[in-house]
């Protein structure tokens, strides 16, 4: 025999729920009495009290068991289950109320095989009503992804993409092979381009920046590295925003798709220069320096810096813009991971370049970075340096 279940929320509750893809009970009779048989893939819906809205279906990816996530509603509902779905929706009073019996307006904790294929047939209709005015149900093969400067870098470095929870309908429909593009919040421009090596799956410690927040997690291939971001204006002439959000939709339809692609070519690809070990200069006249990953760097101390990072697997950024009250600033490198700047200070004995450290220090200490300086009399033993540095931060070094 079939069963389902459902567990209960309300609008304090509900977003928490969805967010984490976890269902809670505080409960213990009823973990005993029904929960405790939840099998990996049985189905499992959510009740909100609030609205009186049943959503689903979910699926649950564990069994129930004590504490998956202690944090989770301020650990008031400790009897929890992993949950997982493709496409939900809420279902209103009018529509469960024939199909699914409630005792002191409480319903069932375990639902079997009849009302499951009556509650199954009305989702399917409620599916089809959505999907008729819903911008994020188009067939396509193209998909925005969203960042900020804060977990930028991570992308760049390790091209896994991840996603919160409540995104998960919509981008587990990326294929292989689909193009992915990618929004920063914070600049409020479009980067790209990846390309998805695998379909999306639940991961919560595999993003290197928050994975708690972002547990859905997308492998790529970079495609092409555009220098110039698309700004939002030019982007609003193009795809139309969500206007709850004023961000751009996850999906994007193929012909919008192609139109993103022929304004970037309009910009320099990065990654087309001629990858040689040697110096080259930028638009300002100011000499860049090419790295084993990929990064032009100003200096051959920052060559062996990102090197370094490089060889030991630590995903970084270089150039990353730090925001404060105190002002803005551009950093040498940035370790997500650890929130974690590095400096290289190669023209110490300036003493304008002394002050300027002294200001960009002041800046990373009110954003709440923690700081690694690295001087030009480290650079001779660069390795064992960073690694007592680094390791002191919590970041694991692999070659010292």
């Amino acid at each position: 025999m079939k069963k389902g279940y459902i567990f209960l929320s309300n609008n304090k509750t509900y977003e928490e729920c969805i967010s984490r893809m976890l269902f809670g009970t505080s409960n213990k009779s009823y973990f005993e009495k029904y929960f405790q048989q939840i099998e990996i893939g049985d189905v499992i819906f959510l009740f909100n009290s609030s609205n009186q809205t049943l959503s689903g279906p979910f699926y649950a990816l564990t069994k129930c068991q004590k504490n998956i996530d202690s944090h989770a509603w301020n650990s008031h509902f400790q009897y929890q289950v992993r949950v997982v779905t493709d496409n939900y929706s809420a279902l209103s009073e009018n529509e469960f109320s024939n199909i699914i019996s409630f005792h002191n307006n409480t319903p069932p904790a375990i639902i079997y095989d009849n009302t499951l294929t009556r509650l199954d047939s009305a989702y399917q209709r409620r599916l089809r009503v959505s999907q008729t005015n819903d911008p994020e149900s188009i067939e396509a093969s193209f998909f925005i992804l969203k960042c900020d400067n804060h977990t930028a870098g991570a992308i760049y470095q390790t091209n896994i993409f991840g996603a919160p929870s409540a995104a998960f309908r919509t981008v587990n429909r990326i294929k292989p092979g689909d193009v992915i593009f990618l929004w920063n919040l914070s600049e409020r421009k479009l980067f790209g381009e990846w390309q998805a090596i695998e379909r999306c799956r639940y991961s919560p410690n595999e993003f290197p920046v928050s994975p708690d927040k972002f547990p859905v997690v997308i492998k790529s291939k970079p495609l092409a590295t555009y220098q110039n971001g698309i700004s939002e204006s030019d982007l609003k002439q193009i795809i139309s925003f969500n206007t709850q959000t004023n961000h751009p939709y996850y999906s994007v339809s193929f012909d919008k798709g192609v139109q993103i692609q022929q304004r970037f070519a309009l910009g320099n690809k990065i990654n087309e220069l001629p990858k040689q070990n040697n110096t080259t200069s930028n638009n300002s006249g100011i000499s860049e320096y090419l790295t084993d990953d990929g990064h032009r760097v100003k200096s051959q101390g920052e060559v062996l810096i990102d090197n370094w990072l490089f060889m030991n697997r630590i995903p970084h950024a270089y150039e990353f813009k730090v925001y404060s009250k105190l002002g803005n600033c551009i950093s040498d490198f940035y370790i997500p991971e650890k929130n974690i700047i590095i400096e290289y200070w190669g023209l110490i004995s300036q003493e304008r370049y002394r002050e300027r450290r002294k200001k960009k220090l002041n800046i990373y200490r009110q954003a709440g970075f923690k700081i690694v300086e690295i001087f030009p009399n480290d650079i001779k033993l660069l390795s064992e340096v960073l690694a007592k540095r680094l390791t002191d931060n919590g970041v694991k070094v692999y070659h010292r």
